[in-house]
């Protein structure tokens, strides 16, 4: 006999993508709706395995729905939870919680060990930290092991993390990614926890939409043909290695090409036709273009100085010029304060991130236009 649950956290049910819509409204609402699509195959999988109990760490959907009696929702306070099934009495302790911020860590509030149960504890946590992740109820692995729990459910982080040793501590991830920076499968967590009150668990696929980058070597390219045909190549590479339904793909396109410049000022003609290769390759996206294409000699076939190679090489050294970057950091502020709060994050979430986004449309400002300018010349 055995007790079974199936862990998972930080469902995001709805959370806006708003990057996503002003790029493509389509992929934006197919990954809007995986969200939900991945958490119905975590109800499917309770049932398929028929399971004691589902351990979500934890959610805000619960303020938003009516939940059955058979549901407990903790709330602010300490709470635990006795479930007696395959010969074994589980006791679930969890916390929710009450505030946006915890800086300090909320294992002193669990209660001990309960004698002759399994206990199982449930907590939102940063751990020691991660990037991308705000600092939440932050604590040691090595505290949770010595809390004398034999199971920790974690949620916060969006990668799941395995922790075995005096306990089994599981970061479990999140069901499903939104964007390219929860890129790779996801999934929840099915636990078996046997007589002997040995923890088993297993990795379960949820993810209905992945993300993914494929880098595509341009070198040596000389026919548009060859550049599509190698981003086609590297679409469905990506497919056949991907479990789940659908593939989102960031494609960065790097490599010493004479198209360079070509492929730099017709990047909204090259982004169509890996649109279109994707869709032939099936349940396939491109979510972006990245291009990191080197630049075509400085010189001439007659070996005089190209003036407008000239041209870039000066752009580029204006993109230094902190008189200059005042000026483009001065338009960019301006224009995130123009939008609504939880839209400004497009140019980064702090100083460091704003000073690189300035970077990154500068220089692709000075290519774009030594692209267009070179656009009745030689590639």
């Amino acid at each position: 006999m055995a007790f079974r649950f199936v862990h998972t956290a930080d469902i995001h049910l709805d959370s806006p993508l708003r990057s996503l819509v002003l790029r493509n409204p389509d992929l934006a609402e197919l990954v809007g709706d995986a969200s939900r699509q991945a958490f119905v195959s975590i109800i499917d999988l309770c049932l398929a395995e028929r399971v004691d109990a589902l351990v979500i760490a934890l959610s805000r959907i619960s303020k938003q729905l009516v939940f059955p009696d058979t549901v407990t929702i903790f709330g602010g306070r300490p709470q635990s939870v006795v479930q007696t099934a395959g010969g074994l009495d589980v006791a679930f302790h969890g916390l929710s919680f009450a505030n946006p911020k915890a800086p300090e860590s909320l294992l002193p509030k669990y209660p001990a060990a309960r004698e002759g149960a399994v206990n199982v504890g449930i907590m939102h946590t940063s751990l020691a930290g991660s990037p991308g992740h705000d600092v939440y109820a932050p604590c040691s692995i090595a505290d949770l092991h010595g809390h004398g729990f034999d199971y920790w459910a974690l949620g916060h982080i969006h990668v799941r993390q395995v922790h075995p040793g005096a306990s089994t501590v599981v970061m479990t991830g999140m069901p499903q990614g939104r964007d390219i920076n929860e890129a790779g499968e996801k999934s929840a967590t099915l636990v078996t926890i046997r007589e002997d009150r040995s923890v088993e668990i297993e990795e379960k696929l949820t993810s209905i939409a992945q993300f993914e980058r494929a880098s595509v070597d341009l070198t040596g390219t000389v026919e548009w043909s060859e550049v599509v045909g190698r981003v086609r190549s590297a679409l469905e590479g990506i497919r056949g290695s991907v479990r789940s339904r659908h593939v989102v793909v960031r494609l960065g396109l790097a490599g010493a090409s004479p198209l360079s410049w070509a492929l730099i000022r017709d990047r909204d003609l090259l982004l169509a036709e890996a649109e279109q290769a994707a869709e032939q390759t099936g349940d396939t996206w491109v979510e972006k273009l990245e291009l990191d294409l080197a630049p075509q000699s400085a010189e001439t076939a007659d070996d005089v100085a190209d003036p407008i190679f000239e041209l870039a090489q000066s752009m580029h050294a204006n993109v230094k010029s902190e008189a200059f970057r005042a000026e483009a950091r001065a338009l960019v502020q301006k224009m995130i304060a123009d939008l609504p709060p939880d839209g400004r994050d497009f140019a980064g979430r702090d100083e460091a991130g704003l000073e690189l986004f300035i970077d990154k449309v500068l220089a692709s400002g000075a290519d774009l236009v030594t692209a267009r300018l070179k656009a009745g010349g030689a590639q």
